[in-house]
C-alpha cells in the first residue's frame, strides 16, 4: 500500500490541537466520577439521579482510559497539575474501593442489567494488569496506596479460565457467558477478551486457542472482503471487519498483510464525512440489554491494529489510517456535549440528544491518547530517519505496544550489553555509575523516564566512547542519533550554522526514548571568553550553552553538569532522553 507523507506542520498543528482535547476530556469523565463509592456513573441521568453507581463496566473502562492519559501527561506535562491530581485521585480511588477490595462480590463483576459478561470481565483483567503500575506510581506517595493487589490477581485467574472457556467454545466471544441459540460470536467482544487475557499474560499459554480463533477470523475477513466485492452491502460490515482484521494481526497467518491491506482500504472508504461508520451489528445479550458498537470504538480498535503492525510497516500504516483518525478526530470535536451537570459523549449509534455517559467518554479519552501517540510516532520516525538513527535489534515482548508500561517485566532493561564495554575505571565504576544513575531509574519509572539527563565521556580516540553510546541504547532498545559537526554546517556551511543549529535542537526536543551522542562536537560546546572578537572566532564557538532554547534545557536534553568517569580527557557527550 503506497502512502504519501504526512506534511511535519500538520502533525505538530495536530498534536496540540488533540493535546488541548485530551484535557478537556479528562475532565468531562472526571464529571463523571462519585468519590465516595470510588466509582463513575454511567451516564449523565444515573449522576442527576444520585444512583448509587454500579456501573462495573463504565468505571473500569474509565479507569484505564485514565491511566492512558496520566502516562501521556506524565511525559510531557499535559494537565495542569490541578486536573492531574484529580484523575490520579479518581484512579487510586477506584483501585482501593472497587478493584482490590473484594473483587469477586457480585456487585463488582455485575450491573443490575447485564449480570456477569464476558466484556465486563475482559475489561476487569486489563484494569487488574495496571495494578502493580499503579503501585510503582503512588511508592513514595504519603499515604501510601492501600489495595492488596493479590486478591484482584488471585480472582482475575479464575476469570480468565472463564473467558477461555467462551473463546474454545464459540472460537470468539459471546457477550454472555451462557449464550442463547442466536447469540454469535461479535469479534468486538472478542477483542476485548484476547486483550484481557494478554494482560495477566494468559492467552499466550493455549497454543490451541490461538489456531482455533484464527482459522475462524480467516474465514470471516475473506467472507466480509467477498460481500463488500460482490454488493451485498446487507452482509458488509465495516465495524466488525476492524475488529476481526486486528485480531487477526494479534495471531496473524502468512496471508495477514495481503488481508490487512485489502480490509483497511474497505474500511476506511466507509467511513463518512462526518467521520462515523455505519451501524455495526449489533451485539446481542439475550433478552437482556442489546449493545450499540459507537464509531469511535471503530477508530480505537484501528489504533490498536497500527501500533501492533511490524516495525518496517509502522509508518506507512500510520500515514494511511492518520487521516482516518483525523476524521475521528472532527466527529469528537463536533460530538462534543454538556447536560445536566455532566459533559461528555454519547454513543453516535444509540442514544438521544440529552444524554452523555462515561462508557463513551472514556473510550473518546482512549482513542485521543493513542491517536497523540501515533502522530508522535510518525513525527519522531521522520525525524529519525533525517539523522540516519541506529536502531537496536529489539524482540517484541508485548502483544499490545499500549500495554508496555502494564506488562513490561521488572527486569525489562538488558544490562547484559553494558558487558561488552571495556571499562577503564577501577573495580567497573563506570559500568556501575552508568546503571546506577541512568539504567535503574529510568527500568523503576511507571513511564520509564530517566532521572539523569546527560552525559559527558572523556577519551582519546579508539577508547571506545561510541561503543559505550550504542551499549546504552541497546540495553534500553532505544534509537542512537548522532549529531556531528557536518550536521550543524549543512545550510552553506557557516553562513547558515545558526539555522542549522535551531533546526537541530528543535528536531531533539520533538524525540522521545532515544539516546543522543554529539561526537567530535566538544568545540561547539567550548565556554567563550567575553573579551573575544566576534572576526576572531572559529566556527565552533558558534554554539554555547546559552544559544541552547531553555525549553530543551528543562526537559534534560542536555544539562550543563558534567559526570565524569576515570581519568578521560577529551570531550563528547551523550544524551538520555526519554
Amino acid at each position: 500500500m503506497r502512502t504519501q507523507s504526512i506534511d511535519p506542520p500538520y502533525v505538530d498543528d495536530e498534536i496540540r490541537a488533540v493535546d488541548e482535547w485530551l484535557s478537556r476530556a479528562c475532565e468531562a469523565l472526571l464529571s463523571f466520577f462519585n468519590p465516595g463509592a470510588g466509582v463513575f456513573w454511567r451516564d449523565n441521568q444515573e449522576k442527576q439521579n444520585n444512583d448509587p453507581g454500579k456501573s462495573p463496566t463504565s468505571t473500569l473502562r474509565a479507569f484505564v482510559a485514565l491511566n492512558a492519559y496520566l502516562n501521556a501527561a506524565s511525559e510531557d506535562d499535559l494537565a495542569p497539575s490541578e486536573l492531574a491530581s484529580r484523575a490520579l485521585a479518581a484512579t487510586r480511588a477506584v483501585a482501593e474501593q472497587f478493584l482490590t477490595e473484594k473483587p469477586s462480590r457480585e456487585e463488582v463483576r455485575k450491573s443490575g442489567t447485564n449480570e456477569f459478561n464476558v466484556f465486563t470481565d475482559a475489561q476487569i483483567l486489563i484494569a487488574v494488569s495496571l495494578l502493580p503500575s499503579l503501585q510503582r506510581r503512588f511508592a513514595s506517595s504519603s499515604p501510601s496506596l492501600q489495595m492488596n493487589p493479590a486478591n484482584a490477581i488471585a480472582d482475575a485467574d479464575s476469570i480468565a479460565t472463564e473467558i477461555g472457556g467462551v473463546l474454545k467454545d464459540h472460537a470468539g466471544a459471546t457477550l454472555a457467558y451462557q449464550a442463547s441459540g442466536d447469540d454469535l460470536p461479535h469479534d468486538f467482544i472478542t477483542l476485548y477478551a484476547v486483550r484481557g487475557l494478554d494482560a495477566i499474560k494468559s492467552f499466550s499459554k493455549n497454543a490451541d486457542l490461538n489456531t482455533i480463533i484464527q482459522q475462524r477470523l480467516r474465514k470471516d475477513v475473506l467472507s466480509q472482503l467477498g460481500f463488500h466485492a460482490a454488493g451485498i452491502s446487507s452482509r458488509f460490515d465495516p465495524s466488525e471487519l476492524a475488529f476481526v482484521i486486528t485480531l487477526l494481526n494479534r495471531m496473524p497467518t502468512p496471508d495477514t498483510p495481503r488481508l490487512t491491506d485489502a480490509a483497511v482500504k474497505v474500511i476506511i472508504d466507509a467511513q463518512t464525512t462526518s467521520g462515523a461508520w455505519p451501524q455495526a451489528r449489533l451485539v446481542s445479550y439475550s433478552d437482556k440489554r442489546i449493545l450499540h458498537i459507537a464509531s469511535f470504538e471503530v477508530a480505537l480498535a484501528l489504533s490498536y491494529l497500527v501500533r501492533i503492525q511490524p516495525a518496517q510497516d509502522k509508518a506507512g500504516w500510520c500515514e494511511v489510517l492518520l487521516k482516518t483518525f483525523g476524521a475521528t478526530f472532527r466527529l469528537i470535536k463536533s460530538s462534543y456535549r454538556e447536560v445536566q451537570g455532566a459533559a461528555g459523549w454519547p454513543n453516535d449509534h444509540a442514544r438521544s440528544e440529552k444524554l452523555v455517559e462515561s462508557w463513551t467518554t472514556a473510550m473518546v479519552l482512549a482513542f485521543l491518547s493513542q491517536y497523540r501517540d501515533l502522530l508522535l510516532s510518525v513525527r519522531q520516525e521522520s525525524i529519525l530517519a533525517k539523522y540516519h538513527a541506529r536502531h537496536p535489534k529489539v524482540i517484541p515482548t508485548v502483544p499490545w505496544p499500549d500495554m508496555t508500561a502494564m506488562l513490561r517485566e521488572p527486569e525489562w532493561i538488558n544490562s547484559d550489553c553494558l558487558s561488552y564495554i571495556s571499562d577503564p575505571s577501577k573495580d567497573g565504576t563506570l559500568v556501575k555509575a552508568l546503571q546506577a544513575h541512568f539504567l535503574d531509574p529510568i527500568r523503576k519509572s511507571w513511564i520509564a523516564k530517566p532521572e539523569a539527563a546527560s552525559l559527558i565521556l572523556y577519551g582519546p580516540p579508539g577508547t571506545r566512547k561510541t561503543t559505550l553510546v550504542n551499549s546504552i541504547a541497546e540495553a534500553l532498545g532505544w534509537p542512537c542519533v548522532t549529531i556531528s559537526p557536518p550536521h550543524f554546517l549543512r545550510h552553506h556551511g557557516l553562513e547558515g550554522f545558526e539555522t542549522a543549529a535551531a533546526e537541530i535542537f528543535e528536531d531533539l526536543f520533538r524525540l522521545r526514548r532515544v539516546v543522543v551522542f554529539f561526537d567530535e562536537c566538544e568545540d561547539f560546546f567550548k565556554k567563550r571568553q567575553d573579551e573575544q572578537k566576534l572576526e576572531s572566532r572559529t566556527i565552533g564557538a558558534f554554539i554555547t550553552a546559552g544559544m541552547l532554547p531553555s525549553r530543551l534545557r528543562k526537559k534534560g536534553i542536555l544539562i550543563p553538569e558534567t559526570v565524569r568517569f576515570g581519568a578521560w580527557s577529551s570531550v563528547e557527550s551523550t544524551t538520555c532522553r526519554c
